[in-house]
Order: structure tokens, then sequence, then C-alpha cells
């Protein structure tokens, strides 16, 4: 057995929450803030995304719990799903960061 031990900081399996791995990115997004067809999209930066969720800036406040609809990329590589808001936390900049799990 080796006798080093591991630095107390060391992440562990166990320290990460998340069942997936997220990917971290800076692109833009388009977000549909209800289930209305004809409603306009709203720019988001997308953050990270995962195949259970997407992590997003966007300009207002969002309810958790909220449903709503986003759409990363264009053409074939286009991902478009349905979001339950989990979480808005307010940054500095007036901005939120949005964490939405797909549903």
């Amino acid at each position: 057995m080796d006798s080093e031990a591991l630095p107390d900081s060391t992440p562990t399996a166990t320290d990460d929450r998340r069942r997936r791995a997220r990917i971290e990115t800076r692109t833009v997004g388009w977000l549909f803030p209800s289930d209305d067809p004809h409603e306009r999209a709203q720019a988001v930066i997308i953050t990270d995304i995962s195949k259970l969720g997407v992590g997003f800036i966007y300009a207002s406040e969002l309810e958790s719990g909220q449903i709503c609809k986003v759409r990363v990329g264009l053409g074939p590589r286009r991902l478009a799903r349905r979001i339950r808001i989990a979480s808005s936390r307010a940054n500095s900049d007036g901005t939120f960061t949005v964490g939405g799990a797909f549903i």
C-alpha cells in the first residue's frame, strides 16, 4: 500500500452531486420562457450542458419549477428541449445564473 496520503482538498466521486458529467461551454442559446408557441425567444448564454440539464445566464430571474423551452445550436446539431427551472441566482452585473433540468 502506498504510504502517501491524499490531500484533504482532493475531490472524490462522492463530492460531486451531479449524476452526469457536464460540458462547460460559452455559446448563445435561446429561451422560450413559456409554452406559448407565439412567444419570442430570448437570447441566453449557455454555460454548461449535460444529458440531464443545462446552465445558462439570463437577463431576468426565473421561478424555481417554471417550465420553459431552451434551444442550443442551429441546423442538424440543434438541441431543443423543455426544461424545469431548478435554480436562479443573481449575479453582480444584474443577470441571473439559471439551472434547468430536461423534462
